[in-house]
């Protein structure tokens, strides 16, 4: 029965890096990567991203993200910033609130409106009351 040896610290990428280029130094041309050096590629998964691990260690990004997968290895999450609380007024933009409207009818009537405060009518409504007369 075979049992493997899980290292107490977890590899980098250069300790991993240096066992493909021993590896690549001997093997048999068209020899495939044994599998312990695809579990340690995988295991790279989990502390960076798979780009950056295939890239490194020169390997097909598809099949390292294949190996992490089977081994159950999810990436590193990106850090998303922590949410802060912003407190709006709305009380003071509202007070300060302004409207123009200016229209033009197809006779050549002419208005413009200025409007400020609270009490602003609606826009719309304005200019259907205006295009509506007779």
């Amino acid at each position: 029965m075979h049992q493997k040896l899980v290292p107490i610290h977890p590899p980098t990428i250069e300790d991993v890096k240096r066992q493909f280029e021993a590896w690549r130094s001997v093997r048999q041309p068209r020899q495939a990567i044994p599998a312990e050096l695809w579990d340690a590629a995988a295991c790279l998964c989990c502390t960076h991203r798979p780009y950056i691990v295939a890239r490194q260690l020169r390997l097909n990004y598809t099949k390292l993200k294949e190996h992490a997968q089977a081994l159950k290895i999810a990436p590193p999450m990106e850090k998303i910033p922590a949410a802060s609380f912003v407190e709006l007024d709305f009380g003071a933009l509202l007070s300060d609130r302004q409207c123009v409207i200016e229209m033009k009818d197809s006779k050549g009537g002419k208005t413009t409106l200025k409007l400020k405060g609270d009490q602003c009518p609606d826009p719309v409504e304005i200019c259907k009351a205006f295009w509506s007369r007779r």
